[in-house]
């Protein structure tokens, strides 16, 4: 069976977290999935970082083109 473009969107979103942060768990990675609210929250928590630079980070994470397909 098929995966769906949702599916794959899913995954390749994952993949890029994963290579952007890769101090992220397997549960961390599942938990965020593709919601940028909780990708901000695990950088705070995760790293330590203020809200302002995990802010910076995530909008600057979201605006890169991707580059999964092409890896």
């Amino acid at each position: 069976m098929k995966k769906s473009a949702t599916q794959t969107d899913a995954a390749q979103m994952r993949d890029r977290i994963a290579r952007q942060w890769p101090d992220l768990s397997e549960f961390e990675l599942d938990r965020i999935g593709t919601r940028p609210e909780r990708l901000y929250h695990a950088l705070i928590q995760k790293y330590g970082i203020s809200r302002d630079e995990a802010a910076r980070q995530l909008w600057s994470f979201l605006r890169s083109p991707q580059k999964a397909a092409a890896q």
